[in-house]
């Protein structure tokens, strides 16, 4: 009996064993488990702060950019009723006359069409272009008198760009951009 005792005695202890060790497995796989939902809880809480620090940091950009930046604004136009599919205005390097940036908003469009543009402070010209053709901001278009006077097409006087000054944190509007008649290889 002695033999039988042990026999039963070793498959309990083995059960007791499996049992523990099942348990244990059990409570393992629990205590992960609520780790991961701790985890997935405090995740948005991170992602709320990561976005509140983005759009903060967008913010703070777009403040620096605008301070650092300075707009040019104003009216195209363009000797027809409507635009060409590839008019634009560009704001142009003073000396190479490069372009610097374009808004071509009002391409293809008809009626009174307006600009904007933002550059870095510095001096440029203003220019309307299509195809290979350029009207600049110039003084025929600054100074209206012309409208009024007997001033022809052709006179110098009228035609040389206007440089305008750009600066940080401030909008130069009323840049009217495109005088298209005038070509100085035709006075």
């Amino acid at each position: 009996m002695n033999n039988e005792t042990r026999n039963i005695s070793m498959p309990v202890a083995i059960k007791v064993l499996l049992g523990v060790l099942l348990v244990g497995i059990i409570g393992l796989l629990l205590w992960q488990a609520g780790r991961t939902n701790q985890n997935q809880q405090v995740q948005p809480t991170i992602s709320a702060t990561t976005s509140e620090t983005n759009s903060q940091s967008t913010e703070q950009s777009a403040e620096t950019i605008s301070a650092k930046t300075g707009i040019v604004k104003g009216t195209a136009i363009y000797p027809s009723e409507g635009y060409p599919a590839d008019f634009k205005v560009c704001v142009l390097n003073e000396s190479t006359r490069a372009e610097i940036v374009c808004d071509s908003a009002m391409a293809g469009k008809t009626g009174m069409q307006t600009y904007e543009m933002t550059v870095t402070p510095g001096r440029y010209l203003v220019a309307a272009k299509t195809g290979d053709m350029t009207g600049y901001y110039d003084e025929y278009m600054k100074n209206e008198s012309y409208k009024s006077s007997n001033a022809t097409v052709c006179d110098a006087n009228y035609y040389t760009p206007i440089v305008v000054e750009v600066e940080a944190g401030k909008t130069l509007d009323g840049i009217t951009a495109g005088d298209f008649y005038y070509e100085h290889e035709n006075c």
